[in-house]
């Protein structure tokens, strides 16, 4: 109570006057707050970038806000990364009720935002309370940029290249500048070379006046916060780094990003994706090989990362990574054979030995960093079955842009019958049958996270106004205009086929739960259902399946293509 009371007095001006009320050590880099709504779910998210001085290894960084209800409140920040003039970047960000029963919310809490951040490191205690007066920013204000920033990079992007690593793109960067002038350009110069030669391209004007409801924001920001987007296309894949920096030119002097004359780095991937396969699957790629999942630091290195469970026992327990095990098994392949595994991370070489797990049965994560080639083991717990990525196809014509949904899980015939488990015995009991698994996709959209199972009923409690887990319309159109990865919809590269297919891209929790054939792979049944009164789809007779039923088929950790009412079905290897 006493540091609370402490914090309040400080804010509202109690405290003497020889306290600094805008330390060097710390200030505010940006903010934005937005308000959300779609079919009756809503509420406002705010997201704060602050920087540090590094005062010591052990510090704490907050901002301090103002509820709805006139009390004033911490927020831990995290840390993200060193940036060119070596202090540290932060990063806080929270999420507030516009709706009663949205989120979960038995209240609302959306508000103007009052706010100062604060460190505390060293016994002392910086903060940047914008000259007594504190910061101030409208729920639904957009972003705003602090004023001696005039331009800056709010996200670097990501590289992903091609499975033949012909070529890699990088998508979704972003960049967030005062709006001083109707007219400007903004310009992304770049070079692969260390600077030998550059090129360049032009950002452009996110518009979000169509954009979805759940992504929308307030652009340009109504004080002055103004967000720009990048893609630079066809890059070599044979290139070491992309270096790059920003030019803002507004009618005055050119403003210019740089991070400090040090640039910004993103790192060519040396892979275009990473397989593990080890004892856990049997060293087979027909038998649940897991991908990784692609990360870029802060720093700008990409690193690869899964979770993977191991039931035996030490020594046994070994795996290594394969790049491209479906149609070059262990052609391209890494492992350590300098290492027994007990320091749980080292250097892995081309065709180097087994990497062993000494830690017994338990779940483990495992990164493999791409620029280094070092890798490092963490075991977690003994806790809930690790997830494998799935792809859904399902192609449906459906009229008037009504959605689709899915439903699926294990069938209660089968359930009751082999697995001896009744999910018709109770409310409750027919959970038995839903299968866990998380969206990777929209995951501000409150219709998917809190979607936390693939099951036969409907919508799930807080999930709102839905009729199952929701799918994303794509097409194979590279031309469309609107992608899946930055709109939420439209085009991606996963599909191969056209428009109009529907997709789930998921993390699974089908082992322990799934049915298991007797290959060791792992399947679950599904159908589409849509709203317009059309409902399930009729009948399916799939062929090769674990058993008869009425409906497709998929496996987990794999792609799989269907269309709505028809028998057949795609299944392939999946490539992240």
């Amino acid at each position: 109570m006493k540091n609370f009371l402490l914090i309040l007095a400080f804010l509202t001006g109690l405290f003497s006057t020889s306290m600094a009320w805008a330390d060097a050590e710390v200030n505010l880099v940006s903010a934005m707050s937005r308000v959300y709504s779609y079919r009756g779910l809503g509420g406002q998210e705010a997201r704060f970038v602050i920087k540090v001085d590094n005062l010591a290894p052990n510090k704490t960084v907050n901002l301090y806000y103002q509820a709805h209800d006139g009390q004033w409140r911490d927020l831990l920040a995290n840390y993200l990364g060193v940036a060119g003039d070596g202090r540290e970047v932060w990063q806080a960000s929270m999420t507030l009720c516009t709706v009663v029963d949205s989120w979960r919310c038995d209240e609302i809490t959306a508000t103007d935002l009052n706010f100062a951040v604060r460190v505390e490191a060293n016994d002392k205690i910086f903060w940047d309370n914008n000259q007594q007066q504190n910061f101030h920013l409208g729920m639904n204000d957009g972003y705003m940029l602090a004023p001696n920033y005039q331009v800056l990079i709010n996200d670097k992007g990501e590289i992903r290249c091609d499975t033949q690593m012909d070529r890699c793109d990088l998508s979704g960067g972003r960049i967030l500048l005062q709006n001083w002038a109707p007219l400007k350009t903004v310009t992304l110069v770049y070079s692969l070379d260390d600077w030998q030669t550059s090129a360049q391209v032009s950002a452009e004007f996110i518009d979000t006046t169509g954009s979805h409801p759940l992504s929308r924001f307030t652009n340009p920001g109504v004080q002055g916060g103004e967000l720009w987007s990048f893609s630079i296309l066809g890059l070599p894949a044979n290139a070491d780094d992309l270096e790059y920096f920003v030019k803002y030119d507004f009618g005055g002097p050119v403003a210019v990003d740089n991070n400090y004359a040090q640039n910004y780095r993103l790192g060519i991937p040396d892979f275009p994706a990473v397989y593990l396969r080890g004892t856990h699957n049997d060293w087979n790629v027909e038998n649940g090989y897991q991908s990784m999942q692609k990360f870029t630091n802060y720093a700008g290195d990409s690193y690869w990362q899964n979770t993977i469970e191991f039931s035996g026992h030490s020594p046994s327990e070994r795996f290594k990574f394969d790049i491209d095990p479906v149609d070059n098994p262990w052609l391209w392949n890494y492992g350590d054979s300098d290492n027994d595994g007990r320091n749980w991370q080292g250097i892995a070489e081309p065709d180097g030995g087994d990497i062993k797990i000494l830690g017994g049965p338990g779940y483990y994560r495992v990164s493999f960093y791409d620029d280094s080639h070092a890798y490092q083991v963490e075991k977690l717990s003994f806790g809930p079955f690790p997830a494998a990525r799935t792809l859904v196809f399902i192609q449906a014509d459906n009229p008037d842009d009504e959605p689709t949904f899915l439903r699926g899980g294990i069938d209660w015939g089968y359930s009751q019958a082999v697995r001896g488990v009744d999910c018709g015995a109770s409310e409750a009991a027919k959970w038995d049958c839903a299968i866990p698994m998380r969206h990777r996709l929209g995951l501000d959209d409150p219709t998917r996270s809190n979607d936390w199972y693939l099951d036969w009923h409907g919508a799930e409690d807080q999930q709102g106004e839905v009729i199952g887990s929701p799918m994303i319309w794509t097409t194979n159109d590279a031309d469309f205009g609107k992608t899946v990865i930055d709109d939420g919809y439209g085009y991606t590269p996963l599909n191969l086929w056209g428009d109009n297919y529907w997709l789930l891209d998921a993390e699974i929790y089908c082992s322990g739960v799934g049915v298991v054939d007797e290959l060791g792979q792992h399947w679950l049944e599904l159908k589409s259902y849509n709203g317009d009164g059309l409902g399930w789809e009729g009948d399916i007779q799939q062929a090769n399946t674990p058993y008869v039923s009425n409906n497709h088929f998929a496996q987990c950790g794999k792609t799989n293509v269907f269309k709505r009412n028809q028998n057949e079905a795609l299944i392939y290897q999946l490539y992240p």
